[in-house]
């Protein structure tokens, strides 16, 4: 009978001369916003107590997203006009810069911007969604306290979920933030926002809030979120006829 081989550390041969990359990135940007960060959350507090007048139910009275007056109406505070250019330039800047796109035809009226301000209390939680018809979707939080509840974004990869191991939580090289996954396969990341910051991502991105943790008497929590796109110029638009489509709505 032949003796059982004995394994030894030195058995094991992988590749001498190896490097891992990473590869298909993601962007995700984090910044700030240099204002009054408590006016401004006070002035969104103002305007959805008015929600919660107009419907009784807190899982549509925390945000005005689904109160267009309301939400228009917040165009008009004093600071929103600095925020608006803010959020385009940064726009235009990630777009050219990450995904390589022309965007010398545009000017700060050619970009849609769609915001809508939320005060999460607890019992309020979103659900795992992206943002269809939209280029970039991001939140900005002009006030952060009294609880852990941080905003989690989902690999756009699906495949990766087979690959990692659901228990495993590594540390992220991103402030305030960790990985839930493996290093090689990451499937999500949670990020704890704080007072002032801004975050933007592409929109296909899946993303979730979940309840509040750690829980403390001053917990406030209220984020302005938003979407923002452009059109590309149309070529080749001569063929055929011209018709307007507007008689088919007529009828």
């Amino acid at each position: 009978m032949r003796p059982p081989k004995i394994e030894k550390p030195s058995d094991f041969r992988p590749l001498g001369q190896q490097q891992i990359w990473d590869i298909f990135p993601t962007p995700i940007l984090r910044g700030t916003f240099a204002y009054d960060h408590g006016h401004i959350a006070d002035s969104c507090e103002e305007l959805l107590k008015e929600c919660k007048e107009l419907d009784p139910n807190p899982k549509r009275n925390y945000t005005n997203y689904f109160f267009q007056d309301n939400r228009i109406r917040m165009k008009s505070l004093p600071w929103y006009r600095d925020f608006a250019n803010i959020i385009k330039d940064t726009y235009v800047q990630f777009v050219k810069d990450q995904f390589g796109r022309d965007i010398s035809y545009l000017n700060r009226k050619d970009i849609h911007l769609f915001s809508w301000v939320s005060k999460y209390e607890e019992g309020i939680v979103h659900h795992a969604h992206n943002h269809v018809k939209t280029t970039l979707s991001g939140t900005y939080y002009p006030r952060v306290q009294g609880a852990d509840q941080p905003i989690k974004f989902y690999s756009p990869n699906q495949n990766v979920f087979s690959h990692s191991s659901p228990s495993d939580t590594i540390p992220s090289p991103m402030p305030n933030a960790f990985i839930t996954g493996t290093q090689g396969s990451h499937m999500e990341i949670s990020i704890q926002p704080t007072e002032g910051e801004v975050m933007l991502w592409p929109s296909y991105l899946l993303h979730s809030i979940d309840e509040p943790h750690n829980v403390q008497d001053d917990y406030n929590r209220v984020a302005i979120s938003f979407n923002l796109h452009h059109n590309e110029p149309l070529n080749d638009i001569d063929d055929g006829d011209n018709f307007s489509y507007e008689v088919l709505f007529n009828e």
